[in-house]
């Protein structure tokens, strides 16, 4: 069964369909943004660009408040939410029947004016002023730099944005890490925080129960010597434009499909990880 998931993983990730009403679906699809989806189910929307001190520059998301409520005018709390590893704000707002039941929007229907951080590196905070994400050097950071750079300079810009002095934060996995190793190194950013909320935190990694995981660690170890600068000099998971036209046929299918998809996601999140 592994080894068959592995071979779709991999067959998923190189194919490339070349059919002209496939590539016209993609370019309509894949092109999209936080912000077009959020518009598609009616909620209002910003983007905000923040350029961080060293060069780096940061999209945010912002729904400013819900079409459902007569609060557009209103002053209201401010949430910050913060995705995990490998992700983007985008997974605070999709959902399997494309519904406004997620995160992201069950917040603004609730009254508050939602932010939401992309960290440096991913899909939607890939620039830099004094360099391309294609040169090794773009490369050259850790979460380190997201906790004690990314996310203080995004907190103090939100703040500065909506005129408010503190606001409730929520962090995703990675995005909860970030937050405590901040905390940790910059104290005085915990008076900007009125409550923080820890979404499946990641702090101690001893207990990790993904194969996948766990299988890539001894690839990793210091014997593999210069092998260990390797996510330093490339993007190492890029954005192929066909892959999630092909994943959401694959795992939309009614044949053998969702049990694929399902291997998938356990070899990453891990045999206890339950629907």
């Amino acid at each position: 069964m592994e080894v068959k998931t592995c071979l779709i993983a991999v067959l998923l990730v190189v194919a490339e369909p070349c059919s002209e009403a496939f590539q016209q679906y993609v370019e309509k699809e894949v092109n999209q943004t936080s912000v077009d989806y959020i518009r598609k189910l009616g909620y209002p929307a910003e983007s905000h660009f923040v350029k961080i001190s060293d060069g780096h520059v940061l999209k945010l998301f912002r729904i400013p408040y819900s079409p459902h409520l007569s609060n557009a005018i209103v002053k209201k709390p401010v949430a910050f939410v913060q995705h995990g590893l490998f992700s983007s704000s985008d997974c605070f707002l999709l959902t399997k029947d494309q519904s406004n039941n997620a995160l992201a929007f069950n917040l603004a229907d609730s009254g508050f004016d939602v932010w939401l951080g992309n960290v440096r590196g991913n899909i939607y905070s890939s620039s830099k002023t004094n360099c391309s994400l294609k040169q090794p050097k773009y490369w050259r950071f850790d979460w380190h730099e997201s906790a004690n750079i990314d996310l203080p300079q995004m907190i103090d810009y939100v703040l500065k944005q909506t005129n408010e002095s503190r606001l409730h934060f929520m962090g995703h996995s990675q995005g909860m890490t970030l937050f405590l190793a901040m905390i940790r190194d910059r104290p005085d950013y915990g008076v900007k925080i009125k409550t923080f909320h820890m979404v499946a935190s990641v702090n101690f990694p001893a207990d990790c129960t993904s194969c996948l995981l766990v299988n890539m660690v001894p690839f990793m170890s210091k014997t593999i010597g210069k092998w260990m600068l390797l996510p330093d000099m490339l993007e190492y998971i890029f954005l192929n434009r066909y892959v999630q036209r092909i994943l959401q046929e694959t795992c939309n299918s009614q044949i053998n499909g969702p049990s694929y998809c399902d291997a998938l996601l356990l070899m990453w999140a891990g045999s206890n990880y339950t629907k």
